[in-house]
């Protein structure tokens, strides 16, 4: 079975390069009623594929009633339609509702409405969910499955990696999340990176979240690049040149060859996103596990070396410890593993690394220090960098230094 399921990933990877898409993409926003209970939340769906807005419509509410939700609780989906897929014959398409019939002559009809953008809508789910956690009490937390990336990202809460980057220098924190100052990376390592989640856990986001860069632009720059790379950020969409696409057929291949990987993503839910108001600092803390299976939680990375020899060292120091306490801490969940993808052919796996308690504990410590300091930071506006600007940084000899220092005066003084 387990077998049967990579090899699905194979083949949908492969049919999405070859094939050609035969329907539209559409976006389906649930919102609340009035009277609806406070812990219900606007939902959306993004990539909905299907002919027409009908269509469209009955898809996301057979989404919304697969996770158990009260469709009574909503108001009516709306529907926007994201883009158009290339087509192999012209799609037939409903008559709209504004057109003459013969003999009515020339009737005037009204301006259609402006329909909202694909941020506008974002923009407004952010609005929605920061309202809900803003009603969060000390020690509350809730969970959303399916949430779009673009709403966890953007909406209120400390996350892991911002953490993080305020233990590292809270003035960082403080020019990248508050002031805006520096901008998100963009790399293709972790475009990715991305591809790879993608691929693992969630595969029937492969042909609408990432787009395959055409022959034609070989660099990416100059206009033809700027007009594809725009048209895929309007639809936010990560694009992937020839060799990263390739490379994925190679991880299915890895993938189907360790089976204790497979069943650690198979039967579980994939990109649950958790809140929390912590108790102590009253902030916002949101986690989100790639994967969760039953009480464990799962986080696949990509490294360049899967050898546990070097992802031991490694992970502490990039502060994967500090990870694995918040996210237990906040989601409530029993254990928690990473699944490790070596990030070049390839593309050996290894399956499940997890931290000895000492390391866990140690991890949960920096990050209830970090809360503190970092709600302490926030309630006086006052932003430490590196160093106290009072101390001089002392540079010394490391003992490897101290030998060679005292075999060097011997020589000369000899």
């Amino acid at each position: 079975m387990l077998k049967k399921q990579s090899s699905k990933l194979y083949r949908l990877l492969k049919s999405i390069q070859e094939a050609k898409a035969v329907t539209n993409v559409y976006r389906a926003v649930f919102e609340p009623l009035k009277k609806a209970p406070s812990n219900v939340i606007t939902i959306s769906y993004s990539s909905i594929e299907a002919n027409g807005q009908s269509d469209a419509q009955q898809k996301a509410r057979a989404l919304l009633t697969r996770e158990g939700v009260n469709p009574a609780h909503y108001k009516k989906v709306k529907i926007t339609q994201q883009r158009s897929l290339e087509l192999d014959a012209n799609p037939l398409t409903e008559e709209p509702d504004n057109a003459k019939s013969a003999g009515t002559g020339n009737v005037p009809t009204a301006e259609p409405a402006e329909e909202p953008t694909q941020e506008d809508l974002i923009q407004a789910e952010i609005a929605t969910l920061n309202e809900r956690l803003a009603k969060l009490g000390p020690g509350e937390s809730f969970y959303i499955d399916g949430l779009n990336d673009e709403v966890y990202h953007g909406c209120d809460g400390v996350s892991c990696s911002k953490l993080k980057l305020f233990i590292d220098c809270q003035a960082k924190y403080k020019a990248k999340y508050i002031d805006g100052l520096i901008p998100p990376p963009e790399k293709a390592y972790f475009d990715f990176g991305k591809a790879v989640h993608a691929l693992l856990l969630e595969p029937h986001r492969m042909d609408t979240d990432f787009v395959l860069q055409p022959e034609t632009i070989k660099v990416r720059r100059g206009k033809a690049w700027d007009e594809f790379k725009a048209e895929a950020d309007a639809n936010f969409q990560i694009v992937l040149n020839q060799k990263q696409w390739d490379d994925l057929k190679l991880v299915c291949r890895s993938i189907e060859s360790c089976e204790q990987a497979q069943a650690m993503v198979s039967g579980g839910v994939a990109e649950r996103s958790y809140f929390k108001r912590d108790a102590e600092t009253d902030l916002i803390v949101k986690v989100r596990p790639d994967y969760q299976n039953e009480g464990l939680l799962i986080d696949v990375k990509t490294s360049d070396s899967a050898n546990p020899r070097f992802v031991k060292p490694k992970f502490k120091k990039l502060g994967y410890h500090i990870q694995d306490a918040m996210y237990l801490d906040v989601s409530g969940a029993e254990e928690f593993a990473f699944l490790v993808i070596e990030s070049s052919a390839p593309f050996v796996i290894t399956p499940r690394v997890e931290m000895e308690n000492p390391v866990r504990r140690l991890g949960y410590l920096k990050y209830r220090k970090a809360m503190r300091e970092l709600a302490w930071a926030l309630t006086v506006d006052d932003w430490a960098t590196y160093t106290d600007p009072a101390e001089c940084v002392v540079i010394g000899l490391t003992e490897y230094e101290e030998r060679e220092l005292a075999a060097l005066e011997s020589q000369i003084a000899a």
